[in-house]
């Protein structure tokens, strides 16, 4: 799949791992670790100009100390800490690149041929679809089952005015 997504960069804190993973199911690039301290978050924040994504207020103290980038999430609900971000960085549908990124490792997925994931998938998966898709770091197999169709509901969700 070829598509353009904004050249956004995050690392998120521990209390945001669903965030994470639905910025990562959208296309972007998501560190993401729920071992990681703010120290930890605000070394590689640095090293990697990442926007710092937090509900801590403690970490955004120091993200503004070391003149970082950062959003401060309000919300509790992934959906409106999604959405709320999709609004402050002006995201539009056009802007995502949905499973190009494993939700899991956050490493970019790729389409392979099907003979090289018949020993990783169910028999009944394997007959019945035609395209599948890695991670090139996890290893992890990707399909378009009704979870395609789920998520794409929700992406009409995320950007309906």
């Amino acid at each position: 799949m070829l598509c353009k997504i904004k050249d956004y960069s995050f690392i998120a804190d521990v209390m945001l791992g669903k965030l994470a993973r639905w910025l990562r199911i959208l296309g972007f690039d998501v560190i993401y670790d729920r071992k990681f301290d703010d120290e930890s978050i605000l070394k590689i924040a640095l090293s990697q100009n990442r926007i710092v994504l937090t509900k801590d207020t403690k970490l955004v103290f120091n993200a503004e100390k070391n003149s970082l980038k950062y959003i401060f999430i309000k919300e509790n609900n992934w959906f409106n800490q999604l959405k709320g971000l999709i609004h402050i960085l002006n995201i539009v549908k056009n802007d995502v690149c949905i499973f190009s990124r494993c939700p899991e490792c956050n490493s970019p997925i790729k389409q392979v041929a099907k003979e090289e994931v018949e020993d990783l998938v169910p028999d009944f998966v394997y007959n019945t679809f035609l395209v599948f898709s890695k991670c090139r770091n996890c290893g992890k197999v990707y399909w378009d089952g009704s979870h395609k169709k789920r998520v794409e509901k929700i992406l009409d969700k995320l950007f309906e005015k």
